[in-house]
């Protein structure tokens, strides 16, 4: 990762660690899963860069049909589809536990 992104994700953490420390119930609950989407999102986008790098071959365009189809068959592209479905699974529990009115 860039280092302006790093820098980015510790402001984050940060502001979401001071809002898990002093908020009470369902603010640290927010604030928690918050964090960790982020973190998801952030590690996504590494995986991304890192399929596009190992895809991509000399004088070949990002944009390309061929670049895109090879990015598919890496194995990030597989850690970046169960990471999104993990994400997916992990933020309907925890909407429907606050539903069923369990975070509170």
């Amino acid at each position: 990762m860039r280092k302006a992104q790093i820098v980015v994700l510790i402001i984050l953490f940060s502001c979401f660690a001071y809002l898990g420390i002093t908020g009470e119930g369902r603010a640290r609950i927010v604030a928690v899963v918050t964090a960790i989407v982020f973190a998801a999102v952030a590690y996504g986008s590494f995986l991304q860069e890192q399929m596009y790098r190992k895809a991509l071959r000399p004088g070949a365009s990002i944009f390309s049909l061929e670049t895109m189809f090879r990015a598919t068959l890496t194995r990030e592209f597989l850690y970046s589809i169960v990471l999104f479905l993990g994400l997916l699974a992990f933020v309907g529990f925890i909407i429907a536990m606050d539903e069923l009115g369990q975070l509170q």
